[in-house]
């Protein structure tokens, strides 16, 4: 049977799809790697790596190396921003035509996408969103890693457009790649994700715009853990921000709710309310390591 890939082309030569072409490349699930960057000072980091074969700075000539998709044995991962992959998608639809091919992405919002998709792809092409919970504060593929997905979580997020032998194929793709998998719909993903994810990297970039002058040389350990998460790409959070404005402006409103409580307790004296809050909290953090 050989590998489990034939051909795979990768959009996007960052920290996600140079982590991918090199845990394919490890791991030996296909046969060519291709990657897609119009950087192409990181399409030649990603050849250094070993994360792709071929490189190759736009779809078309891509495709032009990818020639003719081999049944069931092809794919292709969209990694770029998530205000992006639509597009990426849309265009490789335009380019492949009528042949078969299965297309996911790694983008941390999916409704949107799948909005903007619906309806405008040719049945001989299939979408399956994922998200693999995986990623750092870095970006590139000098920062990639063959092991970025093992041991992770990957969600998958199917609009019963596809057919479950499409789906399962996609499980076992991640499977290979060392992640455990759950299915949700896209539009929970992205509330789910706006609590767990898109609202901590915002408050990561709040907490640092309160600091006065002078106030940085008495930043200890504690404060630097939590804004850890304002280091990441500027651009990339913009748009998952925008992609995902609904969830994340449900949680703040939510946030500032419990915000006004806790200033009431706090100017009313009530320590025992204060005291609830924290050990709650504190259970709820230490299950997490569970």
């Amino acid at each position: 049977m050989g590998t489990f890939l034939s051909k795979i082309i990768i959009v996007g030569a960052g920290l996600l799809g140079g982590s991918l072409g090199l845990a394919l490349k490890k791991r030996k699930l296909a046969e060519f790697v291709i990657g897609v960057d119009s950087n192409p000072e990181r399409l030649q980091e990603a050849l250094r790596l070993g994360a792709i074969d071929l490189a190759a700075t736009d779809l078309a000539q891509a495709f032009e190396l990818f020639g003719s998709p081999a049944e069931d044995r092809s794919m292709l991962v969209v990694c770029t921003p998530v205000g992006s992959i639509a597009d990426v998608i849309l265009e490789a639809a335009e380019i492949v035509g009528k042949r078969r091919l299965l297309i996911t992405d790694v983008g941390s919002t999916k409704q949107e996408i799948a909005d903007k998709l619906d309806k405008q792809l040719p049945p001989s092409l299939r979408y399956i969103g994922s998200h693999p919970i995986a990623g750092s504060e870095k970006s590139g593929p000098a920062h990639a890693s063959a092991d970025l997905f093992a041991g992770r979580l990957t969600i998958l997020t199917p609009t019963n457009e596809e057919t479950v032998a499409e789906v399962t194929f996609l499980e076992h793709f991640w499977n290979l790649l060392g992640s455990s998998v759950i299915q949700i719909p896209p539009k929970q993903h992205d509330f789910i994700l706006a609590r767990t994810s898109h609202f901590p990297h915002l408050i990561s970039s709040l907490l640092l715009q309160t600091l006065k002058t002078g106030d940085s040389v008495m930043v200890g350990p504690g404060f630097r853990s939590t804004t850890r998460l304002a280091s990441s790409d500027p651009g990339l959070w913009t748009d998952i921000f925008f992609s995902n404005k609904e969830a994340v402006c449900d949680v703040i409103a939510a946030m500032q709710k419990q915000l006004e409580s806790f200033r009431q307790m706090l100017e009313s004296g009530n320590r025992s309310g204060i005291v609830k809050l924290l050990t709650q909290s504190k259970k709820q953090r230490d299950a997490l390591e569970k």
